[in-house]
């Protein structure tokens, strides 16, 4: 009787596979989504742990609507910059690859470690809005130099230098010092940040070509 039972169970389960409705998800690969469910007694477990692993997804939930019936609401990512060796990273600072038709080429470049994303994404959340407005993008590089510096270079050969220090409040500076240059109509090649109580502006980027500073100054 038991083995009865368990031969309808399975048999039952076969007839009724599980339907799984994806929502907020464009970049899912839905062949490979739909080759992972052709296997048999793929339960709700091994499908979110499926959906977990996939490079845009944030958080996921399950809900069950009826017998057979679920929906799977996935929030994706929001990526904010290119990332060396294909990869990208999202507004929370962390890393993801996804595939290479998912790529976006119009997003900021960050030159950094792996291990200075989450400091750095600080200055493409901060800055990127401001950045747009003087249509800087995709040509932005956010870059921290081997002695720590941290350097945005943006389109025509300009730089915002901020140091290692109070990097909050001379983001906050930048911001505010670079749209009133902007909406004056001033030329500007180089800010330097990372003097104790003001900036220093070059007005020649073509003439002076940039150098990374040998004297490092800090904030008291």
């Amino acid at each position: 009787m038991i083995s009865m039972m368990v031969f309808a169970w399975h048999a039952w389960q076969d007839m009724h596979q599980p339907i799984y409705l994806v929502l907020n998800n464009p970049h899912l690969d839905t062949q490979m989504f739909e080759k992972f469910l052709t296997k048999h007694h793929v339960g709700q477990k091994k499908v979110l742990n499926w959906i977990k692993d996939q490079p845009w997804t944030q958080s996921v939930n399950i809900s069950k609507v009826d017998g057979s019936t679920f929906i799977i609401d996935v929030q994706e990512r929001r990526p904010v910059a290119q990332w060396q060796h294909g990869g990208m990273v999202d507004d929370r600072g962390e890393i993801f690859f996804p595939l290479a038709r998912h790529y976006d080429t119009k997003l900021p470049t960050m030159q950094v470690r792996a291990k200075n994303v989450k400091e750095g994404i600080q200055f493409v959340n901060v800055l990127s809005p401001m950045l747009k407005e003087l249509k800087a993008y995709p040509f932005t590089v956010f870059k921290m130099e081997p002695v720590g510096d941290w350097v945005v270079r943006i389109a025509s050969n300009r730089y915002l230098i901020f140091g290692t220090m109070d990097l909050t409040k001379r983001l906050q500076v930048a911001e505010l010092v670079v749209k009133r240059l902007h909406g004056h109509h001033e030329a500007w090649g180089r800010i330097d940040f990372r003097y104790n109580n003001g900036f220093a502006i070059s007005k020649n980027p073509l003439r002076e070509p940039f150098h990374w500073p040998m004297i490092q100054l800090s904030y008291g």
